[in-house]
């Protein structure tokens, strides 16, 4: 038996599953998606609601993380956990992920993918969806999942495979988590007061290195969580779902909403660095020599 994520990851389990189970909403110009358009889509799609668990997420990284939080001073860690409180503020992501939305999700794609969420098909599986995202961060409703996924028929475990593979959502989601690691170390390395910030690329290529088995560990919990949330769904249902996700429009929403979530995590951090920093340097001046 495959063994789960750590429990403090859960919640960013939830957040890539929310990720894949956004809808979309018409396209208010002929052109281009409007930055209110997809911030409508980011509310009702459910994402808006999972966006307070990142920091939380963050902060559980920074202080169960002996590495960190043995190098920093209780005045530094309470520094970082504030400037990453701020910086990852769920209004603040929600509004930089729909403005990059907007320049990514084509009006087309966006209508077409309408069509399916607004079917009785699609609102349907929308439900399923978020009732598994509310119990994704349940270690025991997981554990659960995980006995049910090693009693399925292989034809059926082939299908939530295929529908991993082309949401592309263990990609996603390790993406967030490399994101979030790395933001952790990046506020660390603020904690200096350094003149320059530290260098946030070398940071996420660092954390990237283990990506493909992050991918792949993320990538078998989804299909566990799949094999929960879609148990009740017949298989010509589940396959018309594949083929929506599959389709071109499904493709084009997934990898712009992946795109979206990825710049605005990354604005984030360089937003909760430039705050560690400048808090720090603060205080160095407050501080009588």
């Amino acid at each position: 038996m495959r063994k789960l994520l750590p429990r403090r990851l859960l919640p960013l389990l939830v957040f890539g599953l929310s990720v894949f189970a956004v809808q979309v909403v018409p396209a208010a110009a002929a052109d281009k998606l409007t930055p209110q358009a997809a911030e409508v889509l980011v509310r009702e799609s459910g994402l808006a609601d999972q966006l307070p668990s990142i920091a939380p997420s963050v902060a559980a990284g920074l202080t169960l993380n002996p590495g960190f939080a043995s190098n920093l001073s209780e005045d530094q860690l309470q520094i970082v956990l504030k400037a990453f409180a701020n910086a990852y503020a769920p209004l603040r992501l929600s509004v930089d992920i729909s403005t990059e939305l907007a320049g990514q999700l084509k009006p087309a794609a966006a209508q077409e993918s309408l069509a399916w969420f607004q079917s009785e098909l699609g609102r349907k599986i929308t439900a399923l969806e978020d009732t598994a995202s509310k119990s994704a961060s349940d270690s025991t409703a997981m554990e659960q999942a995980q006995e049910l996924y090693q009693r399925l028929p292989p034809r059926r475990a082939e299908r939530y495979e295929k529908l991993a593979k082309a949401s592309d959502v263990a990609e996603s989601s390790a993406q967030l988590l490399i994101n979030t690691s790395a933001g952790t170390a990046y506020g660390v390395a603020s904690t200096t007061g350094a003149a320059s910030p530290p260098n946030l690329d070398e940071i996420r290529d660092e954390y990237a290195r283990n990506r493909a088995e992050m991918t792949e560990a993320l990538r078998i919990q989804f299909i566990v969580l799949f094999a929960s949330a879609y148990q009740a769904l017949p298989e010509t249902e589940l396959d018309q779902y594949i083929a929506f996700v599959e389709s071109p429009s499904g493709q084009a929403f997934h990898k712009a909403m992946a795109v979206a979530i990825d710049r605005a995590m990354v604005k984030a951090t360089k937003e909760a660095g430039k705050q560690v920093g400048e808090a720090v340097r603060l205080k160095k001046a407050q501080t009588p020599a």
